[in-house]
């Protein structure tokens, strides 16, 4: 079983914590990685080629040599995820035949986007309550329901962490091979403890293994 095979496997295993996570690694990616986008095996890419995900194509003769183009990209950038091989193959689906891709298209179909149904069976009745607290007690539901929708949303998208797309900047600079030492000094922070820290509970949130970081007297700055 090669790395592609083996990380579709995975995939089956580790469902995703945060897609907005995986937005956020991309859009650092573009900015502080931008040799992974433009190192992607875009000659390699069959004419017409068209697909969403990695597995689409995965088994498909046409994409047999773009297939071990792929394999060498995700070895040379130490890339074990399958949302980021489905994350290629959308890039440059989309991407221009012939021409190099310039920014990522991510969009995976089994992101959950939960619709907001109001749920309210209530009758007014004059002479028996006023409107006034039909009305309270309308809106009470209302903003009850609201935030149930709200934590239920912020939970699939990992939001209410200020610092976030900065975490997602330290793992992306992880994973370019610099140590937690460069990214503290780099990113003007207090502690290399904390960059670890949050590098890999990001990294686990978004299902991106780490590569081995350098650590020690030998670390490089």
């Amino acid at each position: 079983m090669d790395l592609l095979d083996k990380c579709l496997a995975d995939s089956k295993l580790c469902p995703p914590v945060s897609f907005q996570g995986r937005f956020l690694f991309l859009d650092a990616a573009q900015e502080h990685w931008p040799a992974l986008l433009s190192s992607l095996p875009w000659r390699e890419w069959p004419a017409g080629g068209r697909g969403r995900a990695f597995r689409e194509v995965a088994t498909d003769p046409a994409y047999a040599e773009w297939r071990g183009a792929l394999s060498k990209w995700a070895e040379d950038h130490h890339i074990g995820a399958s949302w980021v091989f489905d994350a290629a193959v959308e890039t440059l689906t989309n991407t221009a035949a012939g021409s190099a891709p310039s920014r990522w298209w991510y969009t995976p179909e089994e992101l959950p986007i939960p619709m907001f149904e109001l749920q309210l069976r209530a009758v007014w009745i004059p002479g028996v309550a006023t409107w006034a607290s039909f009305r309270a007690d309308a809106q009470t539901t209302l903003i009850k329901q609201l935030a149930r929708y709200r934590k239920e949303v912020n939970e699939i998208w990992g939001s209410g962490s200020p610092k976030f797309a900065e975490h997602a900047i330290w793992t992306v600079l992880w994973q370019r091979g610099k140590s937690p030492g460069w990214i503290k000094h780099n990113r003007k922070l207090g502690s290399e403890a904390n960059v670890q820290m949050r590098v890999h509970e990001f990294a686990k949130a978004i299902g991106l293994p780490l590569r081995k970081s350098h650590v020690g007297p030998k670390a490089r700055m």
